[in-house]
């Protein structure tokens, strides 16, 4: 299946991927600092585990950075 990861098309061999499977597989750190949208949706967290990514899905990381006076 074809999914875009933050704006990047990639190709997945799998079918059964949850967004927390394409979390792990690339690498985030302190996933529950990130805000995931899913075609263009905010994806409340509790949802990670159980959402299974579909064929064409549009899947971003939001982080959030602290900082400034």
């Amino acid at each position: 299946m074809k999914i875009f990861l933050n704006g990047d098309a990639q190709e997945i061999d799998r079918t059964d991927l949850s967004v927390s499977d394409i979390m792990l597989s690339e690498g985030v750190k302190s996933p529950e600092t990130v805000m995931v949208q899913l075609n263009e949706e905010y994806l409340p967290s509790e949802h990670f585990i159980s959402k299974k990514l579909k064929d064409g899905d549009s899947i971003d990381f939001v982080y959030f950075m602290g900082g400034g006076r």
